[in-house]
């Protein structure tokens, strides 16, 4: 069975997510979700407790806001926990802004063509993220940082980023060209391993 709405929407779900776009479907039989833009995704975590464990500085579980702007299309495939966005004219937009004492904390935007996220359910029921790949040419910018690449790899259970260049877009850690650059994020400045000719030292 396939359920269609059309015009501009705007569906609000539990756990705070709201999408809005210009159509939205759903097959059962392959237990897909799909929303054509350009479209909106937005996870209100704002009023959430913030948890006992450590969960790491993007964590969904955490008090924050996650929002993805700017996508052309974006499935949900529901058995895979797996959401997949394409951007239609524009880029996709990614921003994290996580909740600290109530305040805005520190803001991070990423660009990209193509977005594949991997989701999980944790024992209270909660989801939250395993894996992000974007590519298509992405930047990464935070406080403190600056990326620029051809693909992006984020690691959630291991704290671990990662960024490539092509001969498309070379890769390049706050203004310097590099091969490659490893990042982690356990805490709020994290380190930062660039592989590169030059043996350039990584900011603590």
């Amino acid at each position: 069975m396939l359920l269609s709405f059309y015009y501009f929407i705007c569906i609000k779900f539990l756990g705070g997510v709201e999408l809005k776009c210009v159509q939205f479907d759903y097959d059962a039989a392959q237990q897909l979700f799909l929303a054509t833009g350009p479209g909106t995704i937005a996870m209100d975590n704002s009023r959430v407790s913030e948890p006992n464990e450590e969960v790491g500085r993007f964590s969904l579980r955490r008090p924050c806001w996650a929002i993805v702007e700017n996508f052309g299309t974006l499935k949900y495939f529901l058995e895979e926990n797996r959401i997949v966005a394409d951007a239609g004219s524009q880029e996709i937009l990614i921003n994290y802004i996580p909740i600290v004492d109530g305040q805005y904390g520190q803001h991070t935007v990423a660009t990209a063509s193509h977005v594949e996220v991997f989701l999980y359910q944790t024992a209270d029921g909660q989801s939250e993220l395993s894996t992000l790949i974007a590519s298509g040419g992405i930047t990464y910018e935070d406080d403190d940082n600056e990326f620029v690449g051809s693909e992006l790899f984020y690691d959630h259970n291991e704290f671990i980023m990662k960024v490539k260049g092509d001969k498309f877009q070379p890769c390049y850690f706050n203004g310097a060209l590099v091969d490659g650059i490893e990042y982690n994020v356990r805490t709020a400045e994290g380190t930062v391993e660039i592989i590169a000719p030059g043996a350039l030292q990584g900011k603590e």
